[in-house]
């Protein structure tokens, strides 16, 4: 509207100006009101865009908080997340240390039970050297028995060779009245042959005449020496029988071999 009076004004001093030219005025009237109506209609325009960007100031206003609430949001979240994330790293550092500490003390034992699975083995080896010069000391010594009886048999002297094993007095000596038999049998009852290539090991069951040998042909033989038979034969032993222990029950029998084992054996009860 006031932009239709001030261009009708315009128009009006312009008629004043010239006094011919104010008969034009009719036609300028007619060619200036579709310039005013454009014109509504760009102030029209203005107005709606001007809402349309204080629309906009505002949307962005409230995006701009909204974005700021959410950045700080992100970055509580973001500083938290650091925190635990040191937190994580000082355990796992405090885990990695435990584990080199425990690596450490897996390498000390490792190496100790292999020194004492060496040391054991040595030892084990050395047993065994001995219990084999021990069985070759005691075949000598029955080869030198059966030698020495030989030769007393021979020589006449078994009669007096006897009596001095056995520790009997004679009566006719002093003190003969204080003679007592002796416990230690005088003679061969029986001869064994038990193993082949030797007899390394042997015992007595407890309170029995149960004789127990091991041999260098992997057995182990169990001997009635009432009657001087065998009882039983116990094979499965991979060396030659080095020593034999038993139960207090007479019920198992350990062997122990050249192949650096030991073999439990269940008797004939």
């Amino acid at each position: 509207m006031q932009f239709e009076d001030g261009f009708t004004r315009l128009i009006i001093h312009c008629n004043q100006q010239g006094g011919d030219e104010g008969a034009h005025t009719p036609a300028f009237l007619a060619l200036s009101r579709p310039i005013v109506s454009q014109g509504f209609e760009w102030k029209e325009k203005a107005e709606n865009l001007e809402v349309e960007l204080q629309q906009c100031y505002k949307a962005q206003s409230l995006l701009s908080e909204q974005l700021v609430k959410e950045l700080t949001e992100l970055r509580d979240e973001c500083s938290q997340l650091k925190t635990d994330l040191d937190q994580k790293i000082k355990e796992v550092d405090l885990v990695l240390s435990e584990n080199s500490e425990l690596k450490a003390q897996l390498e000390q034992m490792t190496t100790k039970a292999n020194e004492a699975e060496a040391e054991n083995k040595m030892l084990t080896d050395r047993l065994m050297l001995e219990k084999m010069k021990d069985a070759e000391r005691l075949n000598e010594a029955n080869a030198l028995y059966e030698d020495m009886v030989q030769r007393l048999r021979a020589s006449g002297l078994e009669q007096l060779a006897r009596e001095q094993v056995d520790e009997i007095v004679r009566r006719s000596e002093e003190g003969a009245e204080f003679f007592s038999q002796s416990n230690i049998p005088s003679n061969c009852k029986y001869r064994l042959n038990a193993h082949e290539g030797g007899c390394a090991s042997l015992l007595f069951e407890y309170n029995s005449s149960k004789l127990i040998t091991g041999g260098q042909d992997h057995s182990v033989k169990v001997w009635d020496t009432n009657t001087g038979s065998l009882s039983s034969s116990l094979t499965g032993c991979l060396g030659s029988v080095l020593d034999l222990t038993i139960t207090n029950d007479n019920r198992s029998v350990i062997a122990a071999s050249s192949s650096n084992n030991l073999y439990p054996y269940w008797t004939h009860r």
